[in-house]
């Protein structure tokens, strides 16, 4: 895409300042680019992807990606310069100071890098790009076949967008699903990971290329993973997700790149009212602070707590493993004997046959480790569901 062509969308606007925005995200994007430290080659393929076109309900914010990555870089400004909103994020209060301070950071840490990976993180929409219809069938849909029909439009790309609306079509997706990969006999495609291996792929073969990338480990990770708020977290946020996914694989810094990375990308992504849908990196911020919660809780055996989907969750598993634990360690006494033996009786506990065994159920317990387990072992069946009884016992000594 170069300048003339966004000029055809001004020349074509109807609706006042929404459109002019359209406009102003696209020029940005395009005028940007020139100034990039980014190697020739690299550059002129970029140019090329700005042209990718944009249907559906994730992608309202131009006709062609030249927008969506105007308004990423809108947005990074805005971050760097403590301009940002991020009330719009909905964030739990607790989180908000939180979450300003390591996004703020990691924009302006790595300020020069974010933009380059702006202009790269959809590097690979082109080669992933297909439209579906109402039906839900997919095919692939290529830049030649958009430019075709921006042609026959003459040069109008919102309606060219239209004219792909009355055929049937509703959605231009960027990822090549399993049904579609059979079909063309072809791997599953992301175009995040795509993306990925186009470059490397270039810098087999080119040495500036193979510099470049030397210092663009960062962006390759942030190309990698900058829709893990759509693909992974969109309806998770457990401790066990998170740490499947980003706590085993990178560093904090990391992380903070990443999960700036995909805020940037939610917000240059506007539905059909023009709004960004947070709910997904929100996500994000309970997983790592139900993961952060757990690895401080100096528990061990945590296993229980990594599938839990919300903080308070967390939190009271937490509590209830600490209880767990103290219990096994509190050791029972003669005195606690004498306690529990009168207390028993409000339980029932009244034939004498029961109270013997369970007396000597409790003796076999006494300055022994988790004597919970231990009475449990010995008490007979009958007498099991006393073990309840037990544990409220011990519990209340340990709460005092």
């Amino acid at each position: 895409m170069n300048c003339e062509s966004s000029e055809n969308l001004s020349e074509n606007e109807t609706s006042g300042i929404e459109e002019r925005k359209i406009y102003r995200w696209m020029k940005l994007a395009q005028e940007n680019l020139e100034g990039l430290s980014i190697p020739e080659s690299l550059k002129r393929l970029v140019k090329d992807t700005l042209e990718t076109p944009q249907l559906g309900p994730y992608h309202n914010e131009g006709p062609e990606m030249a927008a969506h990555l105007g308004l990423i870089l809108e947005t990074i400004e805005a971050i760097n310069s403590d301009r940002f909103d991020f009330k719009v994020l909905e964030l739990p209060k607790e989180f908000e100071d939180e979450i300003r301070e390591k996004i703020t950071r990691s924009v302006k840490t790595n300020y020069e890098k974010i933009k380059t990976y702006t202009y790269l993180h959809d590097l690979g929409k082109p080669d992933c790009m297909n439209i579906e219809n109402g039906e839900g069938k997919q095919r692939v849909f290529t830049l030649k076949e958009w430019r075709e029909l921006v042609d026959l439009n003459k040069g109008d790309k919102e309606r060219a967008i239209t004219a792909l609306s009355e055929q049937g079509y509703t959605k231009i997706g960027y990822r090549i699903g399993r049904k579609l990969a059979e079909e063309l006999g072809i791997e599953v495609k992301d175009h995040g990971d795509e993306g990925v291996r186009i470059l490397q792929s270039m810098a087999s073969s080119d040495e500036e290329m193979e510099r470049f990338l030397e210092d663009s480990e960062l962006i390759l990770k942030g190309i990698a993973n900058h829709e893990l708020h759509f693909q992974v977290f969109n309806n998770a946020k457990s401790a066990g997700i998170y740490k499947k996914f980003l706590s085993s694989n990178f560093s904090e810094d990391e992380i903070d790149f990443i999960y700036t990375v995909c805020l940037i990308d939610i917000t240059g992504s506007l539905d059909k009212n023009g709004q960004s849908n947070f709910e997904g990196f929100r996500n994000m911020v309970v997983a790592r602070e139900c993961h952060n919660l757990i690895k401080n809780s100096g528990l061990k055996n945590v296993e229980s707590l990594l599938n839990l989907d919300s903080i308070e969750k967390v939190k009271e598993g937490i509590e209830r493993l600490r209880k767990e634990e103290l219990l096994k360690e509190i050791k029972l006494g003669e005195a606690d004997v004498v306690i529990i033996i009168e207390q028993s009786k409000s339980w029932g506990v009244i034939n004498e046959v029961d109270k013997f065994q369970l007396q000597k159920s409790l003796n076999e317990a006494i300055g022994k480790d988790n004597p919970i387990l231990v009475i449990g072992q010995i008490l007979p069946n009958n007498l099991k569901r006393y073990i309840k009884n037990i544990k409220g016992y011990l519990e209340s000594k340990i709460t005092g």
